[in-house]
């Protein structure tokens, strides 16, 4: 009996449907791959912003005189990017030097990922209000981006010895800062003819300034017997010591605005265990004056697991929240539904009674996070 010899394989049109499926899977996956490198490469430049930023807090104060003082603090391989160069420099404002990061992309150097991460990074700091939207001397073109993002808040530790020289990190060139603007020197008036001055009135002398450092206490302080004038704390040398009846010297610092009585307990939420069931076991604690405000710390880890610390508070972690935290974009708009698979901290401080109960105080109690007046 003869065999027939039988070919199989696939059609044409089986061909063609299975290159159309092939093609289309493509044509979504592609750009929403694209958009997740770029989102992910933006992410390293905000991450740099925020830890030269913590970096220059750490390193400086507001009598910080040498501008070359703070930027040997920051090494070279430190501002190390794939995908722009990044250089912290100084711009000239009112009082001195303020110090920025500069930002640059360039098409033949970073290719087109580098510029559209370069922008992305822009457009977030903008978001963040970080950076101006009308700010000056941005490119942000197809072949070049360079912009400057603030390090400091509002013109705060400035340097006032600036020597020209390169800045720190590779930019697209550093440009010496102006000098700061120099005050304008009043006119001379012409003299007036002279008079007969009459006599001095008996008044009253001027009111001496409120004393804010250097004060020393012998009672507990209250809203009624406050050691400092208005809008302002009493904080210990040792803050967050309780208050044990003997003389304590301290400064008088800003409270917060929304504390109606800067000395009065608060209900706070503290951990009923170790820190790794901190986030479900807590319990409920009354927080006596210096440790009255409500503090919760974050820290996400990048396999997208968290520790929780919840605890009564005081003055330095308030500030520890409003100066490094409060305008951070993760912290504003962080989920506990959601999981982050990024390394990165947070903390809050507010003053309502129980507001440190859920993970993200700002989403349930806006009108009690530490701000100061």
């Amino acid at each position: 009996m003869k065999k027939v010899n039988q070919q199989k394989g696939f059609t044409l049109i089986e061909i063609i449907a299975v290159i159309a499926i092939i093609a289309a899977l493509a044509a979504i996956a592609i750009p929403v791959y694209r958009a997740y490198t770029v989102r992910s490469a933006a992410t390293d430049i905000i991450v740099k912003h925020e830890e030269l930023r913590e970096m220059i807090y750490a390193n400086a104060t507001e009598e910080t005189s040498s501008c070359s003082d703070l930027l040997s603090k920051i090494t070279p391989d430190f501002l190390e990017d794939n995908y722009a160069n990044l250089a912290v420099d100084f711009v000239a404002v009112k009082d001195g030097y303020s110090p920025v990061l500069r930002v640059c992309a360039e098409f033949d150097t970073h290719g087109k990922l580098g510029i559209e991460a370069s922008k992305d990074a822009y457009n977030r700091f903008v978001d963040m209000k970080i950076a101006s939207p009308t700010g000056s001397g941005e490119v942000l073109g197809e072949s070049m981006v360079t912009y400057s993002v603030p390090l400091a808040v509002d013109d705060a530790y400035l340097c006032t010895d600036y020597r020209p020289q390169p800045a720190s990190g590779k930019g697209c060139g550093s440009q010496t800062p102006a000098p700061p603007p120099a005050q304008p020197a009043p006119s001379s008036p012409p003299p007036a003819p002279r008079q007969a001055q009459p006599a001095p009135s008996p008044s009253s002398p001027p009111e001496p300034k409120p004393k804010l450092d250097n004060v020393t206490i012998t009672e507990k302080p209250t809203k009624d017997n406050n050691p400092c004038p208005e809008g302002y704390v009493f904080v210990p040398d040792d803050d967050g010591k309780p208050f044990d009846g003997t003389p304590q010297t301290g400064n008088c610092k800003e409270a917060s605005k929304y504390q109606k009585d800067p000395y009065a307990p608060v209900e706070c939420y503290e951990c009923a265990g170790p820190i790794e069931i901190c986030e479900r076991i807590f319990r409920k604690v009354t927080c006596e004056w210096p440790n009255n405000i409500c503090v919760i710390i974050l820290k996400n880890k990048d396999t997208g697991g968290r520790t929780v610390i919840r605890r009564c508070g005081n003055h330095d972690d308030a500030h520890d929240w409003y100066y490094f935290h409060s305008d951070s974009d993760r912290c504003q708009t962080f989920d506990s539904d959601n999981i982050y698979t990024l390394e990165f901290e947070c903390t809050y401080a507010c003053t309502d009674d129980e507001c440190n109960k859920g993970l993200n105080p700002i989403l349930t109690h806006r009108d009690s996070m530490w701000t100061p007046p």
